[in-house]
């Protein structure tokens, strides 16, 4: 097969491009609108091409994605990053060259990518949180913001004014700007003092608190099958505090998560990629501990790194022959331990790990205590960085122009570095449009 994969910027196109040439691939096009993007510094890539901002302009991204797929004869072509979204509205034209494009429904896609609407979403298709509870999967209790009197209605909840909430935009990434662990009480000053301003199109969600670990799930899902899966725990991240994109990985197995995932495919009977963030704990309502989905990411994330390395080259072999559509009930977690109960323990070894935002993003956060800094040492040293290859090394210097290419850019938008990765591919519901 012939492809074609957007978002080169981001280290899970890298390991896509890697993933489909030891598999094959007869022809790998990676594309974005960076000049340095990472995947394009591969050897595993036959051509890299620019591509003009989706977000700035839909049309001309959409003439210009229309045109490589004819020039270069492509038969499958996978998002990697936000652009997903832009994609799967201008996917049937795609598809009229004959290329499959990896991505569902537009309408999925919104919904699911709406903080709000996904939970409304899951608990009316996938079954409420009592149904759910019998098998350890429930979802936080879930409010939309859509102005300022909706934040003092809130504050003046009776009885819930010592209860921890987060607070967050309904369209986000990376967990930008959210808020956690803020008093009902504390509400609308909290939100005067962060700028925060919920409107018809830039609401904001309030989500009951979950105090536990987080965890991380991606699968790769055909016709509602799913193809590939894994569950990760992730350890470091980048951005301000703990919230933000995940850099370090452990891998975790729950079968409850991979039950929840299976009945998502079966309710939706979708294709693509789909990722899911949860946490294992309690609120201060419930006392039952159980995996809390708080969200949906209907697109790639880091989980490719650990799919891709649970998997031999006869599989890889097996699922890119069949255009990512060979149902594999055998690709489950990546091996782990359980407790007693059957839930999923974190392996503790042998982490994967993005080595350059470790030193970015993850040294400064561990320098606040010597316990943090011993953790970190730790990670560091058994980890294995997803960027570095020795059959395909031009990636690890091919990052420093990519990184140096993103902070030009947020030093010329006035963006923080985290929200600068994705500025000019990002999604944010109708605003976008």
């Amino acid at each position: 097969m012939r492809f074609l994969f957007t978002g080169a910027r981001s280290p899970a196109c890298l390991e896509w491009v890697r993933l489909v040439q030891q598999a094959g691939a007869e022809w790998v096009v990676a594309a974005d609108s960076l000049a340095f993007a990472l995947a394009g510094w591969s050897n595993t890539v036959d051509a890299y091409e620019r591509l003009p901002s989706p977000r700035a302009n839909l049309r001309a991204y959409e003439q210009a994605l229309y045109t490589l797929i004819r020039r270069h004869r492509i038969s499958c072509l996978i998002p990697t990053c936000e652009e997903a979204f832009y994609i799967s509205q201008i996917a049937e034209k795609l598809r009229e060259t004959g290329c499959q494009v990896a991505v569902p429904d537009f309408s999925l896609m919104a919904t699911l990518h709406h903080k709000y609407y996904f939970q409304q979403w899951a608990a009316k298709r996938l079954g409420s949180s009592d149904q759910w509870s019998q098998t350890n999967v429930t979802f936080p209790e879930s409010h939309l913001l859509v102005d300022k009197r909706d934040l003092y209605a809130h504050a003046a909840r009776p009885g819930q004014s010592d209860s921890l909430w987060v607070l967050k935009p309904a369209w986000s990434r990376f967990a930008t700007q959210v808020r956690v662990g803020i008093r009902l009480s504390e509400l609308p000053d909290a939100a005067l003092h962060s700028g925060i301003a919920p409107t018809d199109r830039m609401p904001w969600v309030l989500q009951r608190c979950v105090a536990g670990t987080e965890y991380c799930s991606y699968s790769i899902l055909h016709r509602g099958q799913v193809v590939a899966h894994t569950c990760y725990q992730p350890t470091w991240r980048a951005g301000a505090g703990a919230s933000g994109s995940g850099i370090c990985f452990l891998p975790h197995s729950a079968q409850a998560i991979r039950r929840f995932v299976e009945r998502f495919g079966a309710e939706t009977g979708a294709s693509g990629q789909f990722a899911f963030d949860y946490i294992y704990g309690t609120t201060s309502e419930a006392g039952a501990r159980a995996y809390h989905v708080l969200e949906c990411n209907p697109r790639a994330t880091s989980g490719i790194h650990l799919v891709s390395a649970s998997l031999n080259d006869r599989e890889k072999r097996q699922m890119v022959g069949h255009g990512m559509s060979l149902p594999r009930p055998e690709l489950n977690d990546l091996p782990g331990k359980t407790d007693s109960q059957g839930h999923g323990m974190s392996l503790e070894d042998n982490p994967l790990m993005v080595a350059l935002a470790m030193l970015v993003f993850g040294a400064p956060s561990a320098l606040c205590t010597s316990a943090a800094w011993r953790k970190f040492a730790g990670d560091f040293a058994r980890g294995r960085d997803v960027i570095y290859a020795s059959e395909d090394p031009l990636p690890v210097v091919g990052q420093m122009f990519a990184f140096a290419e993103i902070v030009l850019l947020a030093l010329r938008q006035g963006l923080p570095l985290t929200s600068a990765t994705t500025a000019d591919i990002e999604w944010n519901g109708p605003e976008s449009d």
